[in-house]
């Protein structure tokens, strides 16, 4: 196959986290979504350290997402609100045809995708089958070394990456491993190259946990 570029999304392509905008402009809209309520100044802050509570957030929020009775209120978010925190590094240093890949709910990604006016098979998010017997999801995140399983599920013979974009270096390993170059965004419009020709440059930023 021909080599690809791939793109982390939050912190990326867009700023902030797009799990706590959608979901605080719904709860705007129909206020009985506060009941899957995912404390997020808590879950930032411990979004780094804690799998287990990042994976409890996550089903809340892929709760949530099932449970808008009225999806306007997303379409009303896309319209409006979606593109102001696109980021400027994104459209001056990231190709179209790049794969973007998220903890997102995969339909959420793939509206995304069509959003940016792209493939949205592009797009690639999580699964969001929840067991209701055990309240689990059924499959993992698309999140940490479980990004690179769902593109390996999309590219059974991928081999080598091109360009990878991460806000998360230190998350991010698995993918990273297998790309030619990486680069460590930070900030809107900066890039820190991490890996170059499959040299590694900056190994501490890879692999402290922040």
């Amino acid at each position: 196959m021909s080599k690809i570029n791939v793109a982390d999304f939050d912190g990326v392509i867009r700023t902030g986290y797009l799990i706590i905008d959608l979901y605080s402009f719904c709860c705007l809209k129909q206020p009985s979504l506060l009941r899957y309520s995912l404390n997020p100044g808590v879950g930032i802050a411990r979004h780094f350290f804690d799998y287990n509570y990042l994976e409890r957030s996550r089903i809340n929020y892929f709760r949530f997402y099932s449970k808008m009775t009225d999806k306007k209120y997303l379409i009303d978010f896309m319209d409006n609100h979606f593109d102001k925190k696109i980021t400027n590094y994104y459209k001056d240093n990231i190709p179209k045809d790049t794969y973007v890949v998220s903890f997102n709910p995969n339909p959420l990604m793939q509206l995304v995708g069509e959003y940016l006016g792209n493939d949205p098979d592009k797009y690639i998010g999580s699964n969001i089958t929840i067991d209701e017997e055990t309240g689990k999801l059924k499959y993992p995140l698309c999140y940490g070394k479980n990004k690179l399983n769902y593109l390996l599920k999309k590219f059974s013979d991928l081999k080598e990456i091109e360009n990878f974009y991460t806000d998360t270096p230190w998350v991010d390993k698995k993918i990273i491993a297998i790309s030619k170059n990486a680069y460590y965004v930070k900030g809107d419009k900066m890039q820190i190259p991490i890996k170059l020709d499959g040299k590694v440059l900056d190994e501490p930023v890879i692999f402290s946990k922040r």
